[in-house]
């Protein structure tokens, strides 16, 4: 299944959720995405505030890594427990 990426502008950034255990994309809800109907993508307004949400849902779900993407859809980030 591809989820369109969003259209961001220069500052913001798109953050995903994935079961490190399984390679899964999760949506907001920590539910394996396999709807076009479900929200994979977060959208925050700049890098630094993704971070803190990434952070905050690795450190209570250990089974979860995050990913943050700009504009561009460049990977700038990788947050893991590990």
């Amino acid at each position: 299944m591809k989820f369109e990426f969003p259209n961001l502008t220069s500052s913001q950034v798109a953050l995903i959720r994935v079961d490190k255990n399984t390679g899964h994309l999760l949506d907001e809800n920590f539910f394996i995405a396999t709807s076009e109907n479900q929200k994979v993508y977060t959208i925050f307004e700049n890098a630094n505030a993704a971070i803190v949400i990434a952070d905050l849902i690795v450190k209570e779900k250990k089974d979860i890594e995050c990913s943050i993407f700009d504009s561009f859809q460049n990977l700038i980030r990788l947050i893991s427990s590990d």
